[in-house]
């Protein structure tokens, strides 16, 4: 299965890079072309993509995605999305289970490690804020989309930041930025249509120049995991785009948000 995709203005970051949501996109495109039956009866499990490259406004992007394992109740596919000039920009995997076999399925990763925490269990240290499910983030049954989940787990980081006056604009200043490098995403049980959500996230593995950044989606009225991703954030110049040590008052200001109990 092969699909090219030119990257538009409205599909890129305040780098002028490649969004994240929008690799999901281009690749549930695809799929949505050359395997259309996976629209009635099937699901996301879960996603993972690892990015290599920067892609940038009106480059062309190649998505290849193979069917890696078929059975009664699970369809697991890897994907490759390359460059113009054929370099890897980003690899991932994807796993669909059929819906009347839903729990039986499990999450299908890379050999890579896991990001994920060995717990769900959400720490007193997350940050925390409300969500709701609107019409136009739905499918045709009512449930959000998959490249939602990408969209929430990323704003509630922009949000935390923008709490404690770390707006973009701030971080523009000081020419300080933040790639996303990896990324897991487990989908447990779907979000519905008008379904009030609380966002969790919070920390792990402060490095130099990265960080460990998780999240949860929980259904407000019964407190039910819907969701979970882990993302690995690494620290950037934005004039060199090179990566770079993490600013001493940034990661003061956010230590009250890491897990310190987490292996």
């Amino acid at each position: 299965m092969q699909q090219s995709f030119k990257i538009r203005a409205s599909e890129c970051d305040a780098y002028n890079h490649l969004n994240n949501v929008a690799y999901v996109r281009y690749v549930l495109d695809t799929l949505a072309v050359h395997q259309p039956q996976l629209a009635a009866g099937w699901r996301v499990v879960n996603e993972e993509m690892d990015y290599n490259l920067q892609l940038k406004l009106g480059e062309t992007v190649d998505v290849f995605i193979e069917l890696d394992e078929k059975s009664a109740a699970k369809r697991v596919y890897t994907f490759q999305c390359l460059n113009g000039d054929a370099k890897l920009a980003a690899t991932g995997v994807i796993t669909f289970g059929l819906i009347q076999s839903i729990g039986a399925v499990l999450p299908e990763w890379s050999a890579a490690r896991l990001l994920l925490p060995e717990t769900t269990t959400v720490p007193n240290v997350s940050f925390t804020a409300p969500y709701t499910v609107l019409w136009q983030q739905m499918d045709i049954e009512n449930r959000l989309r998959l490249p939602w989940y990408v969209f929430f787990f990323q704003d509630i980081a922009m949000e935390m930041s923008k709490a404690l006056n770390w707006s973009a604009l701030r971080m523009q200043e000081h020419a300080f930025g933040i790639i996303v490098k990896r990324r897991q995403l487990e989908l447990i049980t779907p979000a519905m249509l008008d379904d009030e959500l609380e966002l969790h996230t919070w920390y792990t593995n402060p490095k130099r120049i990265s960080v460990i950044r998780h999240f949860a989606m929980l259904r407000k009225r019964d407190q039910v995991l819907l969701a979970r991703a882990s993302m690995h954030y690494v620290w950037i110049d934005t004039n060199t785009g090179r990566p770079r040590r993490i600013l001493p008052e940034f990661i003061s200001e956010f230590e009250f948000n890491w897990d310190k109990g987490a292996v």
